[in-house]
């Protein structure tokens, strides 16, 4: 079985979900207990999330993480 790099599916997801749900950066990262540019580095794909980050980035937003990792891994 492949590993899955779900460094561009999950930052593209991020973004995504955040913008509908109306919440800043700030925000997220404040329910995060992270800082903000941590969030920030998330969606520009300079940084690439562990699982367990997209799992705290899910409960911050409020959704399933499935929501931020489309099926195949990719955008």
């Amino acid at each position: 079985r492949a590993l899955v790099d779900i460094k561009p599916a999950s930052c593209y997801r991020v973004g995504e979900v955040r913008w509908a749900k109306r919440q800043s950066q700030q925000t997220l990262a404040e329910r995060e207990r992270r800082e903000r540019k941590h969030v920030s580095v998330i969606e520009r794909e300079t940084r690439n999330p562990t699982l367990a980050i997209v799992e705290r980035i899910a409960r911050a937003l409020k959704v399933s993480p499935n929501r931020l990792i489309p099926k195949g891994g990719s955008r």
